[in-house]
């Protein structure tokens, strides 16, 4: 048997810095220089963000002043006359439903909005193939595809 010692090459996180530069750093130093802090979100996603949870809570409270109720809960009776930790299910609007997904640009566009109560927004969820039957879910090959424009 033949052991001979391999050369071990650098790991890949040391190959960009020269090997002198990084002997001559302290630990910490080393650790801020290779570690990159990585944003979980863009900026660009950040401010649509915001600008989306301005739209949405205006969207709610516009459908709450015209008195509108969850569809979900009025139509399902299952969830009408349901019971969650001791009270009545409420069908009162406090979320809003993306009818083909939040991807891109559908986060901000209104024409696939519907406002929704929380236990309306689960059973939807929860219940998809019903969901789509009445309307409260785009078809499957729909979902994520932002539609015709004359919508």
């Amino acid at each position: 048997m033949n052991f001979t010692k391999t050369k071990k090459r650098k790991a890949l996180w040391l190959a960009a810095f020269p090997s002198q530069a990084i002997k001559t750093m302290t630990k910490p130093e080393k650790l801020a220089k290779l570690r990159k802090a990585i944003k979980p979100i863009s900026k660009k996603r950040q401010v649509a963000g915001k600008e989306y949870r301005d739209k949405a809570r205006a969207f709610v409270a516009a459908a709450i002043a015209r008195g509108e109720t969850c569809p979900v809960v009025n139509e399902i009776e299952e969830l009408r006359e349901s019971v969650i930790y001791g009270w009545p299910c409420s069908n009162k609007l406090n979320e809003v439903h993306h009818l083909r997904g939040r991807a891109g640009n559908l986060l901000l566009d209104e024409r696939f909005w519907m406002p929704i109560s929380k236990q309306g927004h689960r059973w939807v969820h929860s219940n998809m193939d019903e969901a789509r039957k009445r309307g409260w879910l785009c078809s499957k090959g729909d979902w994520g595809r932002p539609g015709p424009a004359n919508l």
